[in-house]
């Protein structure tokens, strides 16, 4: 499955049981504004998550870029997650357990993430 921008609680949890894979595209879903999506919310449910570049939508066939996107939209999902109290200034936690994705997580993404994504990790 490309994508999973969209995934509410009750399908995250159906990929996982059926053993779906997800492809995270995060520079074409940049460029088409589709959504971020939360690839530590599907590893955490048995989801198996590589990394793909989805030229057609995107503007890079990098690995590197899709990696360094995959970052951003990480630290974004971060401050997605952080609300505005109106008027107050202050900031609302709403999920405090949220890190990023690391850089360690993210080359696992682009390498054995993929592999494990296509039945390929031996």
């Amino acid at each position: 499955m490309a994508h999973a921008v969209h995934l509410d609680d009750e399908e995250i949890k159906l990929f996982g049981k059926r053993g779906t894979s997800v492809a995270h595209c995060p520079a074409s879903n940049n460029m088409l504004s589709s959504g971020l999506c939360d690839v530590l919310r599907l590893i955490k449910n048995r989801i198996k998550v590589g990394l793909g570049t989805d030229v057609s939508g995107g503007n890079s066939m990098s690995i590197q870029d899709a990696m360094l996107r995959a970052l951003d939209v990480s630290h974004h999902l971060e401050f997605v997650k952080k609300q505005e109290i109106k008027g107050s200034g202050r900031l609302e936690v709403q999920d405090q357990a949220y890190q990023p994705l690391n850089y360690k997580q993210a080359i696992f993404l682009a390498t054995l993430g993929g592999a494990e994504a296509l039945a390929l990790s031996n």
